[in-house]
């Protein structure tokens, strides 16, 4: 009963972001790029239907088409941890006719990981803007034995504890892989999942422990009773929403992952930096690119119409009412915080990389 009613919920869901795969123009006159004008720009999505990365995509594309005056077509692209459609933009043409979505934190470990042919969010692409970062929990079902983070501390006395997620790469993937290394966490990570929408099946049919995801995306299934929060990854407060009353934070001075430490007898000094930074890696996330060498004046252009676009009041209240959160910034900002990150990753890759080696698929 508890996974029809899951299913039921993610269908409803889907239905108010059911936009057509062409999104016209909705402008009159010029728009903000006139090159671009009349055209039919590629909006590529490199993860399935229904995940959050093509959820941002959709409800920012008929705004953003307005803005250009042109039309602007959504391709999902799925596959490698998002590498597939990050390839397919890198080595399209920079003419402003594709774009597309990536996870920055996901490229970037797996570039660190898995050789030369990963693109870097910060070199291989034009940047436009970031649309939103990416704040995640670890949750259990609502039925699991798992009904805190004490729980699973004592579980792990007994056996590891079992974790869902995507491809190997993805920023969930990622999240549990450092995240358990954080805490000193016994683990098995199942991988390979098609989306998120099969993991959480996997979590209420009781075939893993675990899940890491995005809060927003979580939200519809912790308030219709399916998932339980257990831990968020973050330095501070993700949200004032009451599931999270009590949930302890995995960074910050009073985080567990310093707390875990001193139990264990290790540096919590050491734990709490760690923490803080995979809290800072996990929140690179969401950001719109077009493919390398982009002419100057198009990317300006384009840019400077897609921060507007995404700062109008119209789009902040669409997201509202989807409870969505915004976290927009242009080009350079963008660039910081992919520098700051970059300077953690040698730290993280060969946990990510073990990770890697050890998860079995699906």
């Amino acid at each position: 009963m508890l996974r029809r009613r899951f299913l039921r919920d993610i269908g409803l869901a889907w239905v108010g972001f059911a936009f057509t795969a062409c999104i016209p123009s909705l402008a009159s006159g010029a728009g903000a790029c006139p090159s671009l004008d009349g055209r039919t720009i590629r909006w590529i999505v490199p993860w399935a239907l229904g995940g959050g990365y093509d959820t941002y995509s959709r409800l920012v594309a008929p705004f953003y088409a307005e803005a250009l005056g042109a039309s602007i077509q959504l391709e999902n692209m799925p596959g490698a941890a998002g590498l597939v459609g990050a390839r397919a933009i890198n080595r399209s043409r920079p003419d402003g006719l594709t774009i597309g979505i990536v996870t920055a934190a996901g490229l970037m470990s797996t570039a660190l990981v898995g050789g030369d042919q990963i693109p870097d969010p910060a070199a291989d692409f034009t940047l436009l803007a970031r649309v939103g970062g990416s704040q995640h929990v670890w949750a259990s079902a609502a039925d699991s034995e798992l009904r805190s983070i004490d729980d699973l501390f004592g579980i792990v006395e007994k056996r590891p504890i079992i974790f869902g997620a995507p491809d190997a790469g993805s920023i969930s993937f990622i999240s549990i892989a450092l995240g358990s290394d954080i805490l000193k966490v016994p683990r098995e990570i199942v991988a390979g999942y098609f989306n998120t929408s099969n993991v959480l099946l996997a979590a209420l049919r009781g075939e893993v422990d675990v899940v890491s995801m995005n809060f927003e995306s979580a939200l519809n299934s912790i308030e219709a009773g399916h998932l339980r929060p257990l831990l968020q990854l973050a330095d501070s407060a993700i949200s004032e929403h009451p599931s999270l009353t009590g949930v302890p934070l995995l960074g910050g001075s009073g985080g567990i992952a310093a707390d875990r430490a001193r139990a264990l007898q290790l540096d919590p000094h050491a734990a709490e930096e760690d923490a803080s930074a995979l809290a800072a890696l996990i929140g690179t996330s969401r950001i719109i690119v077009a493919p390398p060498g982009l002419d100057d004046a198009l990317s300006s252009c384009m840019e400077r119409a897609l921060v507007n676009t995404l700062t109008a009041p119209e789009l902040a209240a669409a997201a509202a009412r989807l409870r969505f959160t915004l976290d927009v910034a242009g080009s350079d900002d963008v660039l910081a915080g992919l520098a700051v990150a970059a300077g953690r990753m040698s730290t993280f890759a060969p946990i990510v990389k073990r990770a890697i080696l050890e998860a079995r698929s699906y």
